[in-house]
Order: C-alpha cells, then structure tokens, then sequence
C-alpha cells in the first residue's frame, strides 16, 4: 500500500527522522549537477517523486521511521541550498567561474548558462527575444571543475570597514535599472534571485565571502557563537553555516515577540547583544552597525526570500506502507536500473526549438508526415520543424543510393 502527497521543500530537508537504508547507493552528484538541479528549483520544474518506506520504530512505542528508497541526490542538494555559499560553489564550477572575476563577468556566465543548459538559443521569436535578458546567445561552456584552491588568499582579504572606507562589494543589479533595461517574465524574476544570491556571495575567499564579511565583528564582540577560529592559521573568521543558524535563531525570538522583520539597526544590536547583557564598547558597535548596514539588510532580505522560496516548493514525496525490507530493496533496484533512456531523437523531438510551425512547407513533406502519424498512431498537427528530418527517409531513393535501380 502507498500514498502520495506533496510537501514543502524546506519541510522534507529539515526532517530529521529520515534515513538511509544500507543498500543504499553513495552520493554521486557533483557539483554542476547540484547546480543544474538548483536552476530547477528557482524554475519551479517538477522536482519529482521521493520514495519513502515507512514502519514502526523498533523499540515499542517509537515514532514512525522513515527510510529513503529513491532521492537521496535531490535530497542531498536541497539540503545544501538553504546556504548561498553552497549554490556558489556549485556555480564556479558550472559557469567556470574566477575568485577575481567582476561582477558584469559573474552575470553574462550565469545568463550564458542559462541559455544554454535551457536550450534556448535557437530559433527565439521577437516576442520571446523581448522577455528575456539581452545577453548573447552564442554560448557553449565546456566541462569544468572549479579549483577548490582558485580563491582568494587570507593577504588578499578585502580591507575592513575600520580602516576608514567601506570594502567595495560586488553588487547584485538594481531592481529598477535591470527592469527598465529588460521585459522579464516571472520565470526569469527567479532566476534573477538566483543570480542575486551568487553576487551576494561572490567573491568568496578562504574564510569569507560578501554573505559572512558584513558579520564580522569579532574585533567588538570575540564570544559571537558564529566565529570559528581556523585550526590552521588560528585566525578567527566568520562560519556560514553557524551564521545561518544564529540568524534563524533570532528570527523565530524576534517572530515570538512580534517584532517586524527585517530590525532596524538597533533591533540587530540586540541581535548581537541580547538583553540584559551590556557592552562597554557598545557606542563602536552600533557605529560598525551603521557602517555596515546596507550590506547586513541585503543579506536579510535575500536569505529570507531563499528561505520563502523552499518553502514555497513543492516535491511529490510517496510512502511505502506495510512493505517488507526485500520489497524495499526491489523497489529501490527497479527505480534505479530499468528506466528507458531517452535516445537523441526523442530528446530532439521535444526540443521547443524543433516544435516551430513551418510556413508552406513542400506538398511531400506533409504526405510523407501525415503518413508517420498515422502509422505510430497520434493525431495529426501542422507540420513542425521537426517533421522534415524525421521523414526524410520517405523521400529519398534509397534503392537508388544503394546501387538499385532509380
């Protein structure tokens, strides 16, 4: 017996009572393919069916155990997402990103990307040219596997805000000056969230990044619980993971109390020194605050819109109830080894590009088509681009070719 049922991503991520059973297999995405997986969720594609066997805890009385048939990929990925350091990462390596690259050379990759691994660059009509941003087509990134080594050095770090000017950061566009440059469609409204998150992020160093450098106050307050100290070099910096957590932490405080989100700056002075504790320096921190306020609000705003954006997604998740542990393995071997393939023709075929209306074709080829269609049984349509390669067999003498006669 099994069930089917949506749920939210972030629900399905932060539910800790999955498991993996023994059989199986070891995590085998990379990098590029997280990437590609992530361009897929801010496209809101399908994510899918994620297979889960349920049964009864083993000791009496226990909570329903969870084991993880098929998505343990997509599970991984997602997992990885809530952090923009993590997207980033998979980005150098998918759009052959550089530590010093700018931010306009950051923007044409992710676009160039885009295009390319949504296959939309042949055959845009006028109208579609319009909705989409005004970035060249004619882009075919190779392979790439960023250097974890490519970043930049502890001597290269952005120079701090104390020293009298503010760091210059990578901006991610402004709202209103891409829009009036560009008509997007809300499809590419989200993926330009996406590339907002790797602009924020960029350009990431061996110990911080534009997402953690604004948080960095550990000259005022050295007990923050988000600064790790780097076994290595002992120097402190700011740990991402351990940041996300701590600003979560003080959302759900300041949701509790009914405080508006994002806080003003005195609002994240109490983020950083909660009452009733007292700072004897904390006339120079609220002044670092101040110094360093936009970028912190930018960070805010984006992290939540992330955290929304998981929230929002949905992936299809199918329980396995009363199922023996051989069924589950059954199970698990038929999903991941008899699946057919899609050949080269088939993908072709479904290409949008391939699916234009052809104006006037020649009388032969819609014979040669109309007979195709009748003979693997679907309706008959207007002639596409397609249809022309895939007849062409009809119209050729093939006895003719292989030395019959003519």
């Amino acid at each position: 017996m099994f069930e089917m049922r949506p749920e939210s991503v972030k629900t399905f991520i932060n539910d800790r009572t999955i498991k993996l059973p023994r059989f199986q297999r070891k995590q085998t995405w990379g990098f590029q393919k997280n990437f590609r997986f992530c361009v897929s969720v801010f496209k809101d594609f399908p994510l899918g069916l994620i297979v889960l066997k349920l049964e009864k805890g083993k000791k009496s009385g226990s909570q329903l155990e969870k084991w993880l048939l098929d998505g343990r990929q997509r599970r991984n990925a997602l997992s990885r997402m809530p952090n923009p350091e993590e997207i980033y990462v998979w980005a150098r390596s998918a759009l052959r990103l550089k530590a010093k690259a700018m931010s306009d050379e950051v923007s044409d990759a992710f676009w160039d990307f885009i295009r390319e691994y949504l296959e939309e660059n042949e055959w845009i009509s006028a109208e579609e040219e319009e909705a989409q941003p005004n970035v060249p087509v004619d882009s075919s990134p190779d392979e790439f596997t960023a250097d974890p080594e490519d970043e930049l050095s502890d001597d290269e770090e952005i120079e701090d805000a104390s020293s009298g000017s503010e760091p210059q950061r990578l901006e991610a566009p402004d709202d209103d000056a891409t829009a009036s440059e560009t008509k997007e469609t809300d499809s590419y409204r989200n993926l330009r969230e996406l590339l907002e998150l790797l602009l924020l992020v960029h350009p990431k160093k061996r110990r911080s990044s534009g997402l953690t450098w604004p948080f960095d106050f550990k000259k005022e307050i050295p007990d923050l619980e988000f600064l790790k100290q780097d076994q290595l070099t002992g120097r402190t910096y700011v740990e991402s993971e351990a940041l996300l957590a701590w600003m979560d932490a003080r959302k759900q405080i300041d949701r509790i109390n009914h405080k508006e989100f994002p806080p003003t700056a005195d609002g994240f002075y109490e983020w950083l020194v909660p009452p009733p504790k007292q700072m004897t320096n904390a006339s120079k921190i609220k002044t670092r605050i101040a110094q360093r306020w936009e970028p912190i609000k930018k960070v805010l705003l984006a992290l939540d819109r992330l955290d929304t954006h998981l929230q929002e997604t949905k992936i299809g998740i199918l329980e396995l109830k009363d199922c023996t542990d051989n069924d589950a393995k059954k199970i698990f071997e038929i999903i991941n080894t008899e699946g057919t393939k899609l050949t080269a023709a088939e993908i072709l075929s479904a290409k949008p590009s391939w699916n234009r209306v052809v104006d006037e074709p020649d009388p032969s080829i819609i014979r040669d088509k109309d007979s195709l269609y009748r003979e693997i049984g679907v309706s008959n349509t207007e002639l596409v681009l397609w249809d022309i390669p895939a007849t062409l067999l009809d119209r050729l003498k093939v006895d003719y070719i292989l030395g019959g006669k003519p």
